[in-house]
């Protein structure tokens, strides 16, 4: 389950314009290892050149999203200028109507508060293993999996966790595992058994839609890995041995 410390829909929210310096727009793009596979959505793009960079030196699919018509007309230009205006769009529109759920990263500069109240939603819309890319903000109780420094400011990167929380079960030969397990973001804690007898759960971490797993028993310890397909299954991978797991209670 996804945790959010506050929903406040009477929250006030404003988010002036605050142009991102070029070099700060690369080494955010950077640390999102963007590439030309990537469809990249800017929430408040301002002078659209953030979603322009990303097209130009990163290969990706831009779109950009602003309510100032002003900032809309000199992304289009700068687009024009940069050769991309193919590969990038841009809308006029409220960022909180907006439908992220094509992205694979989504980048944000835009106010502390405006952050907080977007995080339900990126969570709801994102497929498992899409990038959250931040300027200077975090996304409050929700922690970064990876910060890095620029200019003196921070720049923050999540990855949208799959949602495994609950009892999965799988086999591995004539052995029976099952492992219990509730979430916070990409934080896990749980419990596991074999063949119905309590083992030691020493290690379960989801990043994106990859979920590893490591017991200890009396044989010993042992690693899975799992890639999240869907809410009821997770496949094997990495050479893991073992069957499907599959949700028996949610």
């Amino acid at each position: 389950m996804y945790f959010d410390e506050f929903d406040n829909p009477d929250l006030a929210l404003v988010a002036p314009f605050m142009p991102t310096d070029e070099a700060m727009a690369r080494a955010l793009l950077k640390l999102g290892q963007v590439n030309e596979n990537d469809v990249l959505y800017d929430l408040g793009s301002g002078d659209g050149s953030i979603v322009v960079l990303a097209a130009s030196e990163f290969g990706a699919r831009g779109v950009g999203v602003e309510l100032d018509p002003v900032r809309l007309r000199e992304s289009r230009e700068l687009a024009s200028l940069a050769g991309v205006e193919q590969r990038v769009e841009f809308h006029q529109q409220d960022l909180f109507e907006t439908n992220v759920s094509a992205a694979t990263v989504v980048t944000l500069y835009l106010l502390p508060d405006v952050h907080v109240a977007l995080k339900r939603r990126l969570l709801a819309q994102l497929a498992p293993g899409a990038r959250i890319l931040s300027h200077s903000f975090n996304l409050g109780q929700w922690r970064p999996d990876k910060t890095i420094e620029a200019g003196g400011l921070g720049l923050y990167k999540w990855v949208v966790p799959a949602q495994v929380s609950g009892r999965w079960q799988w086999y591995q030969g004539e052995n029976r595992y099952e492992v219990a397990l509730e979430q916070r973001f990409q934080k896990l804690i749980g419990k596991a058994w074999l063949n119905g007898e309590n083992i030691k759960l020493s290690t379960a971490l989801i990043r994106g839609r990859r979920l590893t797993l490591e017991l200890e028993g009396e044989a010993g310890r042992q690693r899975f890995v799992f890639r999240y397909v869907n809410p009821q299954q997770l496949q094997p991978t990495g050479g893991t041995e073992a069957t499907a797991a599959t949700l028996t209670m949610a």
